[in-house]
Order: C-alpha cells, then structure tokens, then sequence
C-alpha cells in the first residue's frame, strides 16, 4: 500500500543529523554501507535531515528503497526500533500518514484477546490428575494453538498490505517463506469467522485454500459433512482437480501401502494361529487397538 505525503513545507537541513546516523553497515541487511543515509521521505518532497527520516543503506538496498520496491513502511519499522519510538511517532516526524490505522486497532483488541485466552491455559498439571482432565486440557491447547493461526494469517496480511515482504518477515520469525504464504492465503480466503467450520482444524482450511482450485467454502462444507482427515481432504482433492500426474502418483503410494498391509496381516494372522504367550499377546493387544 503507497503512503501519502503531507504537504511539502520547508525541510530542515542539519549535516550534523545525517553524521550522527551514518554507518559502515546497512541497516537492513548488514552489508558494508558507505556514503549519506538514506532519506525515507525524499529531500525533493521536503524529507527532513533528522533521525526519524533517516536510515543508512548498502547500494543495492538504497537503490531498491529508491524504487520502492523496499516500502516507507519496511524501513520505518528499523528506525523506529533503532531510536526506541512508537511506529506512529515516526511516521508524524517525518509527515507520512501512517495506513491501516483503524485495521491495527482492531488486530490489537483482536491479539490481546488471544493472549488473554492463552494466559488462562497455564494450567497447573500433576500426574495424578484424572485422565479425563488432563485430555480436556490437551484439546484445550490444541484449539488455543488452532486459534492462533488466524491470528496470525491476519498479521501477515496487515505487515504484507503494507509493502513488508513475505521473505523478510519469514526470516525474522524464524519460519519458511511457505509457511508464511500458507498463513495468508488461508486467512485471505476465510477472513471471516462465518466462513470457517468450526469443527474443522485450521489445517483443513489450509489445504483447500492452498490446493483446491474449485469453490473453497464448498470443499469445507463438504470435508465437515464427510468427516474427513486432513489426508482425505488432500486425497479428494487431488484425486478430483489434480493433474494426471498427480493422481498417478496417489494411487501408486496407495497400491504399495496396501501391499504392506497385506504382508503385516499375513504375520499377524500367523502368529495368531501359532497361539502361545506371542499369539495371546497380540491378540489382547488388538483388541484393545481396535475397541
């Protein structure tokens, strides 16, 4: 999203500001730096020589920043950490508008009412809890941690919408840039919560946003009304929207798991026939796998 400059007025000129933040390294990559900082609000539009404003870049990244393919926003973001500001402050300093305020505003309300949820998962936990209580806290994380991915996929999309980039953001998580696009695309495609299955995994959602090439409500609806894993859900989808490749592929795997269960049935029935110390062992153990 482009930001709109205020009014041009007359810049301050101060070389002493501009000596103050040169480095020998770029600031958002590392790199050796020589020269001027960069301007984040252009001199010719009456970008001010003050610390807000200024940002010190390698060659290749402060001719990017000059194309804008590096956003205000991206490098904002540095300063602001840098001098120990709020975002909003830099971006008054300079006379940039900041965007999305109202969006950040609600993602805050939004944040904070995961966390507080989270807070209220510290559970004290002993061994001699009932088991029913212990697995009631497990699925109780499990649908925190569900939760957390819309909040995320929300995040991404604000810092995206922004100019910050998919790469970059991977790489201060410490997540790939896949997981990343997984997050946007699922939340791009059920922003609502009316549009999601509650009784669906985030990860069902995933796979249909990311792989489904039809109607992704109708794939939601339809794995909920059919009950199925998130390996159904891929399979279907493969198998019906798929190249033939891919399909091929599938049934192959398919045919080579069947052998392999024929094979273990083939020992499992052996030794149930040998009887024994093995032969009852097994036979309990499957009766409790199965029941």
């Amino acid at each position: 999203m482009s930001v709109v400059p205020l009014p041009v007025k007359k810049r301050i000129e101060d070389p002493s500001a501009i000596k103050a933040v040169q480095k020998d390294y770029c600031e958002y990559c590392g790199a050796k730096a020589t020269g001027e900082p960069h301007h984040i609000k252009p001199r010719s539009l009456g970008g001010d020589d003050i610390r807000e404003n200024l940002i010190q870049l390698c060659v290749k990244h402060h001719d990017l920043a000059h194309r804008l393919e590096i956003s205000h926003h991206e490098l904002i973001l540095l300063v602001a950490k840098r001098e120990g500001l709020k975002i909003s402050q830099v971006y008054a300093a300079i006379g940039l508008l900041e965007p999305q305020e109202e969006a950040d505003d609600r993602l805050e309300e939004r944040v904070q009412s995961y966390l507080t949820g989270l807070q209220k998962l510290k559970f004290s936990i002993y061994a001699e809890q009932p088991l029913e209580e212990l697995i009631q806290k497990l699925i109780s994380l499990q649908e925190a941690e569900e939760d957390s991915r819309w909040v995320q996929g929300e995040i991404v999309k604000i810092l995206v919408e922004r100019g910050v980039k998919k790469s970059w953001l991977a790489a201060q998580i410490g997540k790939s840039a896949t997981y990343i696009n997984n997050l946007l695309i699922t939340y791009e495609t059920f922003p609502e919560e009316s549009m999601r299955i509650p009784e669906l995994r985030w990860t069902h959602h995933k796979i249909v946003a990311v792989k489904a090439k039809s109607d992704p409500h109708a794939w939601v609806a339809r794995a909920a009304d059919e009950k199925m894993s998130t390996r159904q859900l891929e399979r279907a989808i493969a198998m019906e929207e798929g190249k033939d490749a891919e399909k091929a592929s599938i049934v192959k795997q398919e045919e080579k798991e069947l052998r392999q269960a024929e094979k273990v049935f083939a020992e499992v029935a052996a030794i149930l026939e040998r009887g024994g110390p093995a032969g009852e062992w097994l036979r309990k153990e499957l009766k409790n796998l199965i029941c």
